[in-house]
């Protein structure tokens, strides 16, 4: 029988900021997990087909379930397909033509935007990192099939290079409309993508070259919760804040707080979260056998020396990604290493490890004031 409660090493969650109210209130993720976060309570359900790591989905303006997305190594694997996106409609149940869309198994891969001026329309915009080169959208009509959605364009390809696994959205300035960013790692470059997503559709590539220069692939990135700072982070040891302009796109005022290390020293840094009020920004690692969680003050003098060991998780568990909630908590992913890495879990691994995410109770405190409850928000 399927345990229904394990997960992995990142939560796949709503994947835009700066949208209406509720529009980030249900997460499907890990392994068949979901949470619905309602007006001060939490519901869990364990109906969710999601049996990957990355991914994302997106509710209605007052909480409900409209259809989730994710990429999987194992979905159509005897046809031959090694990694592809699928999508679900509310009922957790495989979207009208919804299989098969280009995509890379990996934790930031996918961005659910709305189209803008419509209830029914909606973009999935995803960067292929391992294979099928480029940047690509889907289009998902919600007014199809019965109202359970349908994929209506699937597939067009926006680039033919090697993308991050980091694609994220923001709301324009001006309320209506999106912006969609990624970068590329197949040189080293310091080149941000962005795409403008008005109600007549899609606008760009616009190139802006700022930061600092990498071709490093595994790169993940996070906006604050009112839009106006987006933090970089990536496996070489690199974090970044850049200040956002919601109304022309552009970044200004990189603010690099460490930079990339020789291979020895790499911390292989991964999750990233701001506070509700972008004081605090908070960054865990994946190395193992141990990894860390730290807090960094962003009004601080001196950011980097405000860094502050929140958590270590030894092995066999390390951390995963770590999300703000609507709740305004920072709940935390951990995996569970097993020497193989086994995923999805079999029964025979399931534990308190990968059966518990880890809150961040206070994010806006100071250091350990945060109050950091490691395992405890069972699933």
């Amino acid at each position: 029988m399927k345990i229904k409660i394990v997960f992995l090493f990142v939560i796949g969650l709503t994947c835009f900021n700066c949208e209406a109210q509720f529009k980030n209130n249900v997460w499907c993720f890990g392994d068949s997990v979901g949470i619905r976060f309602d007006q001060g309570s939490i519901q869990l359900f364990n109906s969710s087909s999601v049996t990957t790591g990355g991914g994302c989905s997106v509710s209605d303006s007052i909480g409900n379930l409209l259809f989730y997305t994710n990429t999987s190594y194992y979905f159509l694997w005897n046809q031959g397909f090694v990694s592809l996106g699928v999508v679900w409609d509310r009922f957790h149940n495989l979207m009208q033509n919804g299989d098969t869309l280009i995509g890379s198994s990996l934790f930031q891969e996918q961005v659910i935007v709305p189209w803008p001026d419509s209830s029914h329309l909606f973009y999935i915009f995803t960067p292929s990192v391992l294979f099928f080169y480029g940047f690509w959208y889907s289009v998902v009509d919600l007014n199809q099939n019965g109202g359970l959605g349908a994929v209506v364009q699937k597939n067009v390809q926006m680039t033919n290079y090697k993308a991050s696994d980091c694609v994220a959205a923001v709301k324009h300035g001006n309320g209506r409309d999106w912006w969609v960013f990624f970068r590329r790692y197949d040189v080293v470059n310091d080149s941000m993508y962005r795409y403008l997503i008005t109600p007549l559709g899609i606008e760009g590539p616009f190139v802006q070259n700022i930061g600092t220069p990498t071709d490093n692939g595994l790169t993940h990135t996070t906006f604050s919760e009112d839009g106006s700072k987006y933090l970089v982070v990536n496996y070489r040891g690199m974090i970044e804040v850049y200040d956002v302009d919601r109304c022309s796109g552009m970044f200004t005022n990189v603010t690099n707080i460490e930079n990339e290390r020789p291979p020895s020293l790499v911390p292989k840094y991964a999750g990233n979260a701001f506070s509700a009020s972008g004081r605090y920004i908070y960054v865990s690692t994946t190395d193992n056998p141990d990894t860390y969680l730290y807090q960094f003050d962003l009004l601080a003098p001196d950011i980097s020396a405000s860094k502050t060991l929140i958590y270590t998780v030894q092995n066999p568990s390390y951390f995963g990604f770590l999300r703000l909630a609507p709740d305004g908590k920072i709940y935390c992913s951990h995996n569970y290493y097993d020497g193989i890495n086994t995923y999805p879990y079999t029964d025979s691994l399931n534990n308190s490890f990968n059966q518990n995410m880890s809150v961040i109770n206070y994010p806006d405190s100071a250091g350990t004031a945060c109050d950091f409850s490691p395992f405890s928000f069972y699933l």
